[in-house]
């Protein structure tokens, strides 16, 4: 075992420190509990009995990362005083700091390197009691519905972004799993000719679970440099941070959102080296050791006079397929699946066995039929 599955397995003793997380027994709210878990790892980083480069790295960076966690903190404290400026004022002091910004270059990847190949797309699914015809229907919420956009956990209230998920499956989760029979669909596949350049995203589809052992040939493609892992690491406070479940069910405000809001909006002001985040879902833990759990967003950029109702940047970077119902697309055969017979056994959880046989479900049969039937164009929109 090499040091760093060590580290993993040290961090990842007992329960304390495996995502997604929620406010324990004897924790008075999400503050009280994003403190004690911030404490807990840089006590377990203190206490690690491993020996090698990385240790060394975590023996010399320690105190980066206690500075880094207390930023954090300053920034939700702010921000529950009703100082939001301040709390983006950390925020951004915190993202421009040597130690962050050093990491953070190891934790950027170009969109177009992960999605690039003629099978591969991103999906988007929209609720809808009425028909969707156009590609616009499928895009971000316009700029014209901005009262539309609600707080959510990387969303800034009144700024539409751009969502998109790895798989309809998780899709359907993040939106609490609705009717299938409403859904309309669409695929998205990045555009080659597109005049904005490659979309670099931070990286944060990732756990300490999903590094450990077996679990990481799933989402990671190659070995994982030296200066990867010591990144892993250094950015795991913030991504700790914006890994809670909400307490409440349909709240007017979510605690747990502030820090994740705050870190979309520091990628959405300004000419920043990423323009979206790759994270992994927190609906359910099955989801968090696939790419089947994998979302995307990234932040419009709305220019100050601009007739558009919609983002250039980001439409230009896309190309997408025309709305098409769950229920028609369901009518429709798969002409190149490949029939083979499934044994799931029994268990007492479904979705277990939907991520882990996904290749058998009706969710990949929908994505195979929406990349082979329906064409992907850049979005025209209409006046």
């Amino acid at each position: 075992m090499d040091e760093f599955q060590k580290v993993l397995g040290a961090l990842l003793r007992g329960k304390a420190l495996k995502a997604p997380f929620i406010i324990g027994v004897g924790e008075n709210n999400y503050r009280e509990a994003l403190e004690n878990k911030l404490n807990e790892y840089v006590r377990r980083l203190n206490n690690l009995n491993t020996s090698g480069p990385l240790n060394h790295w975590v023996d010399s960076n320690v105190h980066n990362i206690e500075e880094l966690n207390a930023t954090i903190l300053e920034a939700l404290d702010e921000y529950l005083s009703g100082n939001a400026g301040r709390a983006y004022d950390s925020i951004e002091r915190l993202m421009g700091s040597s130690f962050v910004r050093s990491n953070i270059a190891h934790l950027k990847s170009q969109l177009d390197a992960i999605y690039s190949s003629e099978h591969k797309s991103l999906f988007r699914v929209r609720y809808s009691d009425s028909l969707l015809s156009k590609r616009e229907d499928l895009f971000h919420i316009p700029f014209s519905g901005r009262h539309l956009v609600n707080t959510q956990r990387y969303s800034i209230a009144g700024l539409p972004c751009l969502y998109l998920g790895a798989s309809l499956y998780v899709c359907w989760q993040e939106m609490g799993c609705p009717d299938l029979n409403k859904l309309y669909l669409s695929h998205f596949k990045i555009n080659p000719d597109g005049s904005e350049g490659t979309l670099d995203i931070l990286d944060f589809a990732y756990s300490f679970e999903t590094l450990k052992d077996d679990k990481f040939s799933t989402l990671f493609k190659d070995e994982l440099s030296l200066e990867k892992k010591q990144s892993y690491l250094a950015m795991w406070p913030i991504l700790l941070s914006c890994s809670f479940n909400r307490k409440h069910d349909n709240p007017k405000f979510n605690v747990e959102y502030v820090i994740p809001n705050l870190i979309l909006q520091w990628v959405g002001v300004g000419k920043r080296s990423v323009s979206g985040i790759r994270y992994l879902s927190t609906k359910t833990t099955h989801l968090r050791n696939s790419e089947v759990g994998i979302n995307y967003v990234f932040p419009s950029s709305i220019p100050a006079l601009t007739t558009s109702d919609f983002c250039d940047k980001l439409s230009n970077s896309f190309h997408l397929s025309s709305p098409v119902s769950w229920q028609v697309m369901s009518t429709m055969a798969d002409n190149n699946a490949q029939q083979k017979k499934v044994i799931y056994g029994t268990t007492d959880n479904v979705e277990d066995l939907i991520v882990g046989k996904y290749e058998s479900t009706q969710f990949y049969s929908m994505e195979r039929k929406l990349m082979n039937i329906m064409k992907c164009d850049a979005m025209v929109q209409e006046s």
